[in-house]
């Protein structure tokens, strides 16, 4: 299914339809008589960057380790937290960019009824609704009929009774242009009645450009501007305080854009550590968003839309999954109530997709938040930041989806983690190295967010670092890249190294602190020692620094690398004692009671990559089976397949996107899939089709590697 349809608007966030090009986004939620369409810019952020690492630290960490040792586990935690807490706690957090405000009326009523506000056009005068999102076209669409007991169209209805009127509001993220563009046409000439208004909280100024154009600035945090602009046909457009009134207009088009400092060089090569005014930089966003709606409200709206379906349905269609014909015949509403049904399962991989092409492609320049791009002023959003974990390409499927940009704003924030990260293990632990924490903004800050023992203080966010270059390696075999990524993973396997404690005269190693959870004489603590788990993380990372060591031609004599080569050897009995223990544990089933289909819309992407059972190529077009189980839709047999069909066009999937049979190539990552060379066409993947086959020195050439 290609859409997906309400009968009513949205209640709530969930609800509400989501638009995006990768930097600008928006929720529709499809209002009759007050429309509000929440904004964002994937830049506006809580506040620039500032050193918050705690220079007790260093100091603390001998005792800290004493301590522990003498199974003073409450003590230790209290001077962690006294040492180690971050100067402030909290790293900068995502926030709304405010929303757009839309008051309809008509010929027959104007403005608003008293001082509260409410808007004249009711529910009650609505005989049909419906909205919609095409994941193909990438707009919502909202279209409802109104009945009028008199003409809300006087100079085209005198002397009628009544009339009828089919409204229709068109939205969409432009990645062409830049803008958001909120369309409202109507079935009858001179019928469009409106006054459009921006919001914010945070808004420190409003004022109007000109008739037809509006503006705000925001100075708390990044500093950021927001500015709409309507273009009328064959109506009445002028600007009162800061409200844009249409009246007696055909169609109305308003061009929205939001911009932040975040753009201007100096202030990103500066982290926001800048001596100029917030307000001057507020202003220099607004020219920017200036010059951006001016150049698209100069062009034909059809014209837009042409080129905004063509490359939006051109994403859609390098890969499908259907599960059924193809027709949304079932309201979600009702879809959510047949959870099992192949419907189901079918709109939620569609539509996941749908959200993580929004919150990633170009003219975006950063990685997809959990929340995607997506965020209301209503919300608390204090904690939404990166999590190391979620900053991965492969967790968003590149050659599933057909979407591969992530890695490369990806790999641009661990350039930053990188800088930052020496400073942290400088300072806070007095280490060398590159040392970073669970989470991170966009900025690349490394010191610790928050004072939660389970989570804040651990150092497991460098692993993840290095997890993920290598993942990103493997998928290209770029040498060049890692090559230019080498001193990043050299630096952080230089931290453990230097981080880790002895133990048995040498013969092994341990995190000390390490923070998880565990019960000792029914008390629960959270720092002590590594646990396995910890370890084997640890044991696997010094393995793939050591192997992008032979990739680059490191010297085998070389001082790190010999230590790397120590320290694993004294990490390798505890990594394989909780290796083997793991091999018994069953994966647990892939929950799908969500209430909404915009609850953990990521995750059946994530799940997806672990279980490709095999691929080929057929008519130039790479065929991926995935197994039906309990990872994808746990209430439909096994035995059935899934067909993906990903164009190989001009390779948007990243190179030679062929699978191999990962679990039996030796040296690769347990993902799927990998690529042992950069294959940009069909052919030339022809020609190197026997080497993938060749890596497999493990199985028995049995494995539907390239078919």
């Amino acid at each position: 299914m290609n859409s997906m349809w309400y009968k009513k608007p949205a209640q709530n966030k969930k609800e509400a339809f989501p638009v995006g090009n990768g930097r600008l986004g928006a929720l529709v939620h499809g209002n009759i008589g007050h429309e509000v369409i929440d904004l964002n810019e994937e830049s506006v952020w809580s506040k620039p960057f500032t050193n918050r690492n705690n220079s007790s630290g260093a100091a603390s960490l001998k005792e800290i380790r004493n301590l522990i040792e003498l199974d003073r586990i409450s003590e230790a935690q209290e001077l962690i937290y006294e040492s180690f807490t971050a100067l402030p706690q909290e790293q900068a957090h995502y926030k709304s960019a405010g929303s757009l405000h839309i008051d309809f009326y008509d010929g027959e009523t104007y403005g608003l009824k008293g001082p509260d506000g409410i808007r004249r056009i009711s529910d009650e005068s609505v005989s049909f609704y419906k909205r919609q999102l095409d994941f193909e076209t990438a707009v919502a669409s909202t279209v409802f009929t109104r009945e009028s007991k008199t003409p809300s169209t006087e100079d085209l209805s005198k002397n009628t009774s009544g009339s009828s009127i089919t409204y229709t509001t068109e939205v969409f993220a432009s990645s062409q242009d830049d803008v958001l563009a909120v369309h409202i046409s109507a079935s009858t000439p001179k019928s469009i009645y409106l006054r459009a208004s921006l919001e914010c909280r945070d808004a420190y100024k409003k004022y109007s450009l000109s008739d037809d154009t509006i503006c705000f600035h925001s100075i708390n945090g990044v500093p950021f501007a927001a500015v709409v602009t309507a273009v009328a046909v064959d109506g009445n457009v002028k600007v009162t305080g800061s409200n844009i009134i249409v009246e007696k207009a055909d169609e109305v088009t308003l061009f929205v854009d939001v911009e932040s400092a975040y753009r201007k060089p100096h202030y990103y090569k500066k982290c926001g550590d800048v001596h100029r005014k917030a307000n001057s930089l507020a202003l220099w966003s607004a020219d920017l968003a200036l010059k951006k709606i001016c150049l698209a409200s100069c062009k034909n709206f059809d014209s837009i839309k042409r080129l905004h379906y063509q490359e939006t349905a051109a994403q859609f269609k390098k890969v499908s999954f259907k599960l059924t014909d193809g027709s949304a015949k079932l309201s979600a509403e009702e879809l959510l109530e047949k959870k099992s049904s192949p419907e189901f399962m079918e709109q939620f991989w569609n539509y996941s997709r749908y959200l993580l092409a929004a919150s990633t492609m170009t003219p975006g320049t950063l990685p997809a938040l959990p929340c995607g791009l997506w965020l209301t002023e209503d919300e608390d959003s204090d904690n939404v930041r990166y999590s190391m974990n979620e900053l991965s390409p492969e967790n968003y499927a590149p050659y599933i989806t057909g979407l591969k940009r992530n890695g490369l704003s990806s790999e641009k924030l661990y350039k930053k983690l990188f800088t930052h990260g020496k400073t942290t293990a400088r300072e806070m632990y007095g280490i060398q190295g590159c040392a970073v924490h669970g989470s991170t903004d966009i900025w690349g800050d490394t010191s610790p967010a928050g004072s939660d023992l389970r989570n804040s203080y651990s150092v497991a966010g460098g692993i993840v670092v290095v997890e993920n270059i290598m993942n990103q390696f493997y998928s290209t075999m770029n040498v060049k890249f890692l090559k230019k990524n080498y001193r990043v993973l050299n630096d952080i396997a230089r931290f453990y190294a230097s981080y880790l404690v002895l133990e048995n005269e040498g013969k092994s190693a341990v995190l000390v602190p390490s923070f998880h959870e565990y019960k000792k004489d029914g008390e629960t603590f959270y720092a002590g020692y590594s646990d396995g788990e910890t370890n084997y993380e640890l044991y696997k990372m010094f393995g793939s620094v050591i192997k992008a060591a032979e990739y680059c031609k490191v010297s085998s004599v070389d001082e790190d690398l010999v230590l790397f080569k120590a320290m694993r050897s004294r990490l390798e009995a505890s990594a394989l004692e909780y290796e083997k223990s793991m091999t018994s544990v069953k994966a647990d089933k892939f929950d799908f009671e969500q209430e909404s289909f915009f609850d953990r819309n990521f995750e059946i992407l994530y799940e997806a990559t672990q279980r490709i059972i095999s691929s080929r190529v057929c008519n130039d077009v790479l065929e991926i089976y995935i197994l039906e189980d309990r990872r994808i839709c746990p209430r439909i047999s096994e035995r059935h397949i899934v067909e993906i069909k990903t164009s190989l066009g001009k390779t948007d999937i990243g190179g030679c996107a062929v699978g191999q049979c990962c679990r039996c190539v030796k040296d690769f990552p347990d993902t799927f899939p990998r690529s042992h060379t950069s294959c940009n066409s069909l052919k030339q993947h022809q020609q190197h089709k026997y080497s993938v086959q060749q890596l497999c020195s493990v199985c028995d050439g049995s494995h539907d590697v390239a078919r």
